[in-house]
Order: structure tokens, then C-alpha cells, then sequence
């Protein structure tokens, strides 16, 4: 399931330069008065010149997955970007009791939470027709 979100802004020239410039292997789409952001896994971030009918948006927190968020931090902070500290925190059950995640803040103050869930743990990366987990099958 893809998400879309919108985000009216002032700033869409300098939308446009970050993400051209912190992500390069993302896919986008520009078009006259807007910048479209294609998440590979976690939607769509649109962002849309603001006006009198769409004043700059509220601040935004947007959450994307990634497998290995050292990694990424590492690539960011050697363009310069201003990343948040890596933290391991609890964020429930869905993403579960360690998740490692990071913080970027791009022009417009939306938070990019950059994050990898369920760090530390056994992860299951590949699942059977039926869903199972192939370590379970493994065991049989």
C-alpha cells in the first residue's frame, strides 16, 4: 500500500534541490508547482506550491523504512545533511521494542524519521507462498 501525502510549501525550488541532492536513487517526479518525492516502499511525498486556498502546511513527521539506517546516516552526514543522533528506542509492538532510527528535517520542517525496525532481533527476510517462515521450514 502506497501512501501519499501533501505538503503545501513556500520553499519548492529548495524541496527540490535537498531531495535531488540527498537521494539521488529515488525516483521523482517535478512538475509546475510540484515536487513529487516516489518512496520506493513507503509512498509518496508530494510537495505543492502554497497560495492563498493552500497555506504552507503544518509540520509533517514522516516515517521511512530502511534496512540499515547506519548506513544511510553515514551517506547523509558525508553530503553534509544534518542528521539527527542514531537512537534505539521502543516504538510498540508493531515496529517493536528496538527500533534504530535517525532524524533528518528537510526546508520545509518536515522530520524524515529514517528507521530500522526491530534492531538487534532475528529478522525473517523471506516467507513461503503460505507464509511461512522458510527458518521454520528450515527446522522440518
Amino acid at each position: 500500500m502506497h501512501i501519499h501525502t501533501v505538503i503545501y510549501t513556500d520553499h519548492l525550488p529548495e524541496v527540490e534541490a535537498f531531495y535531488r541532492r540527498a537521494f539521488p536513487n529515488v525516483s521523482f517526479d517535478a512538475q509546475e508547482g510540484m515536487f513529487t518525492v516516489h518512496w520506493a516502499s513507503n509512498g509518496w511525498l508530494h510537495f505543492v506550491r502554497a497560495d492563498e486556498t493552500h497555506p504552507p502546511s503544518a509540520v509533517a513527521l514522516i516515517r521511512i523504512h530502511l534496512p540499515h539506517t547506519d548506513l544511510e546516516h553515514e551517506r547523509l552526514s558525508a553530503l553534509g545533511i544534518a542528521c539527527g543522533d542514531l537512537t534505539v528506542e521502543s516504538w510498540g509492538k508493531w515496529y517493536g521494542n528496538n527500533v534504530r532510527y535517525f532524524e533528518v528535517v528537510d526546508p520545509t520542517g518536515t522530520h524524515l524519521h529514517f528507521y530500522e525496525p526491530h534492531f538487534g532481533e532475528k529478522r525473517q527476510l523471506m516467507t513461503t507462498g503460505d507464509g511461512t517462515d522458510t527458518r521454520k521450514v528450515q527446522q522440518r
